[in-house]
C-alpha cells in the first residue's frame, strides 16, 4: 500500500483512530483511581481499607491493575461508537436547525470570537444524550464485568446468598472467567443487571459531558484569543470540565447503580432486590466522590488532548 494510498485510510477514520488512542492512553492512565472508586462506591468502606486490604490480600498489581485488558476494550468500543454516533448526530441536529431557523450551530461554533447560544448548547447535548443511549447497549455488560473484578477483592467478608461461588471466588478469575460466571449464574439477562441505572447515568450524562465540552471550547477560545477552539490548552481544559461536570451530576446515579449489582451479584438468579432511590441530596450516594472526580478530570484532559491531537495529525497527512 502506497503511502497516499495509507494516508486517505487514515484520513476516513480519524475519529476511531482518534478515538482508540485517547481511549488507551486515558484508560490505562487512571484505571487504579477507577479501580478504587468502584470499591468505595460499592462497599462504603473507606479510602485506607480499599487500598490496603486488597493489597494486602493480592498484592499491588492484581489490586489496581486487575483487569485492565477488559476496560481498554471496552472503553475503545464504548467511546469509539459513542463518539462515531455523537458526530453523525450532531450533524444531522445542525443541518436540521439549519433548515428550520437558517442558523448553523456548526458553523456558529467554529467561527472565531461566537458564544454558546442555545441553539449551539441544545445541537451538541442532544447528540450526546442520543449517542450515550446508544452506547449503554453495549457497555453494559463490560462495565458490570470490570466492576465485579474491581470490587472483589474487598468483599471477601461478605456472604453469597444463594449462589453457588461466593464473592472472594471472584479473585481467582479473569474478565472471561468472570464473565463466563455471571451469565452462568445470572443468565445472559445476569449482564444487564441496572441497566434501566446505567441507561440513564450514560444519556444524562453523555448529553452533559458534549454540551459542556464544545461550550467550554469555544469559550476558551474567545476569550483567551486562541487560533481554535481545538487548541491543545482549550482541549485540556474542556475535557478536564467536561468530565468533572458531567460526573457531579449523575454521581448518585453511579452509586446507586453499583450498590444494586453488587447485591443482585450476592443471591441467585431471579431474588428480588429493590432498586436503590437515586437521592441527589442523599449523602451515601456520594462516597467516594473525591477519587471519582480527580478520576474524572484526568481521564476528560487525557482522552480529549491524544484525541484531538491524533485527529489533527491524520487530518494533516498529505
Amino acid at each position: 500500500m502506497d503511502p497516499l494510498q495509507r494516508n486517505q485510510i487514515a484520513k476516513e477514520y480519524r475519529t476511531l483512530l482518534a478515538s482508540l488512542s485517547g481511549s488507551i492512553v486515558a484508560t490505562t492512565a487512571v484505571h487504579p483511581l477507577d479501580t478504587l472508586k468502584s470499591r468505595v462506591q460499592a462497599n462504603g468502606f473507606n479510602y485506607v481499607k480499599c487500598v490496603a486490604d486488597p493489597i494486602s490480600e493480592v498484592g499491588f498489581r492484581r489490586a489496581f491493575y486487575r483487569g485492565l485488558a477488559g476496560p481498554l476494550a471496552t472503553y475503545a468500543l464504548t467511546r469509539t461508537l459513542t463518539l462515531s454516533v455523537y458526530q453523525k448526530s450532531k450533524y444531522f441536529i445542525s443541518d436540521t436547525i439549519q433548515q428550520q431557523t437558517g442558523f448553523s450551530p456548526l458553523k456558529h461554533v467554529n467561527t472565531l470570537g461566537s458564544l454558546p447560544n442555545w441553539y449551539t448548547v441544545f445541537c451538541f447535548s442532544s447528540a450526546g444524550a442520543i449517542s450515550g443511549a446508544v452506547g449503554s447497549v453495549v457497555g453494559c455488560p463490560f462495565e458490570l464485568v470490570k466492576n465485579t473484578m474491581q470490587i472483589s477483592p474487598t468483599m471477601g467478608a461478605h456472604k453469597a446468598k444463594g449462589n453457588h461461588r461466593p464473592w472472594q471466588s471472584f479473585n481467582k478469575l479473569d474478565t472471561i472467567g468472570t464473565f463466563r460466571y455471571i451469565t452462568k449464574t445470572q443468565g445472559w439477562r445476569g449482564l444487564y443487571i441496572g441497566y434501566k441505572l446505567h441507561l440513564i447515568r450514560d444519556t444524562v450524562g453523555t448529553a452533559i459531558y458534549f454540551g459542556t465540552y464544545e461550550s467550554t471550547k469555544q469559550l476558551l477560545a474567545t476569550y483567551r484569543d486562541l487560533d481554535s477552539p481545538t487548541s491543545q490548552l482549550a482541549v485540556s481544559y474542556a475535557g478536564a470540565t467536561c468530565g468533572l461536570t458531567s460526573y457531579l451530576c449523575t454521581y448518585s446515579m453511579e452509586v446507586a447503580k453499583a450498590i444494586y449489582q453488587r447485591e443482585r451479584l450476592s443471591h441467585s438468579r431471579g431474588a428480588q432486590i429493590n432498586v436503590p432511590s437515586i437521592g441527589f441530596f442523599n449523602r451515601s450516594l456520594y462516597r467516594g466522590i473525591g477519587v471519582s472526580m480527580v478520576r474524572s478530570v484526568t481521564s476528560g484532559a487525557i482522552f480529549f488532548s491524544v484525541f484531538e491531537y491524533v485527529k489533527t495529525q491524520i487530518n494533516n497527512l498529505e
